[in-house]
C-alpha cells in the first residue's frame, strides 16, 4: 500500500510488515473488553513514521487528494449487536452542499448474530453502486476479511494505491479467544482518491478512534461529523510497544 521508495532507512523495514501480523497479547481480561488492544508492532511503528495524528471526529473527511504515503486509520474495540459497516463517500458537488454519495461500503456480520440475513452470519460483504451509475440495485460481493464477531477489535487502514483509488488493510483481533491480530488487504475498486470520507457505523460501537496522516487536510470542526473541539494530538506508540 505505502510507496516504499519514499520511506528511507529503518522505516523501510517497518513498512514491510507481513500479510499476517504477529499477535500482541492483551495485558488482562478486563482491558481486552474495554479498549483496543496494542497494535501489531510494525503497524504502530509505521503510524509513527508516517506521522498519523488524531482526528477528533466520528468520521474522516479528506479535503484534497490522498498521496501514496497518506494513511487514514479507523479503529474500534468491537460493537454491540447488528452489523458493523465501514463506508467510503465523496461530495456530490463542491461548494456549500454537504450531501455525499457513497462510493463503497463493507458490512460485516457477527457469527452469532441472530438478525443477520440468511447465510451472512460471520461474513463480510463489499457493496458498491452499479458501475454504469444507474439506479439499479448496488452490487454486493462477499469478501474474505478477518472480522467475524462483534467481539473483534478492528482497524481499517487505508491509503491511495499507485493508480487512482484506495485500498485498505483490514485488521481484526478476537477479544475473547485472544488469538492475535489477523489482516487482509481489500481493494475497494474506486476510481478516485480525492475528497474521500471514511467512517464506521454500528450499534454500541466500542472505543472508536480515527487518525490521518499529518500531511492530509481533513475536516476537524464540523459538528455534523461529530467533531469535538479539542486540540489535535499526534498519535503515540501504544503503551508497551517499542518504536
Amino acid at each position: 500500500m505505502v510507496n516504499l521508495a519514499a520511506v528511507s532507512g529503518a522505516a523501510f523495514a517497518v513498512a514491510c510488515f507481513p500479510a499476517v501480523v504477529s499477535a500482541r497479547k492483551a495485558v488482562g481480561t478486563a482491558a481486552r473488553h474495554t479498549s483496543l488492544v496494542n497494535e501489531p508492532v510494525a503497524l504502530a511503528q509505521l503510524s509513527s513514521v508516517l506521522e498519523l495524528v488524531t482526528v477528533p471526529c466520528d468520521a474522516v473527511h479528506v479535503q484534497g487528494t490522498m498521496g501514496a504515503n497518506d494513511l487514514v486509520k479507523i479503529t474500534g474495540a468491537g460493537w454491540g449487536s447488528g452489523a458493523l459497516q465501514f463506508q467510503v463517500s465523496h461530495p456530490v458537488k463542491t461548494g456549500g452542499d454537504k450531501s455525499r454519495s457513497q462510493l463503497a461500503s463493507v458490512t460485516c456480520y457477527s457469527s452469532d448474530a441472530t438478525d443477520a440475513p440468511e447465510g451472512k452470519a460471520g461474513k463480510c460483504f463489499l457493496t458498491k453502486p452499479a458501475e454504469d451509475g444507474s439506479s439499479d440495485e448496488p452490487q454486493e460481493t462477499e469478501v474474505s476479511l478477518p472480522i467475524t464477531s462483534h467481539n473483534n477489535a478492528f482497524m481499517f487502514v487505508c491509503s491511495a494505491s499507485t493508480a487512482p483509488g484506495v485500498q485498505c488493510d483490514v485488521y481484526a483481533f478476537d477479544n475473547v479467544a485472544n488469538n492475535g491480530w489477523s489482516v487482509k488487504t481489500l481493494d475497494l475498486g474506486l476510481s478516485t482518491s480525492t475528497d474521500l470520507g471514511f467512517s464506521v457505523h454500528a450499534e454500541a460501537l466500542n472505543t472508536m478512534k480515527a487518525y490521518a496522516s499529518s500531511s492530509l487536510t481533513v475536516a476537524r470542526h464540523d459538528i455534523s461529523l461529530g467533531c469535538k473541539n479539542t486540540p489535535v494530538e499526534e498519535e503515540t506508540t501504544p503503551q508497551g510497544e517499542e518504536a
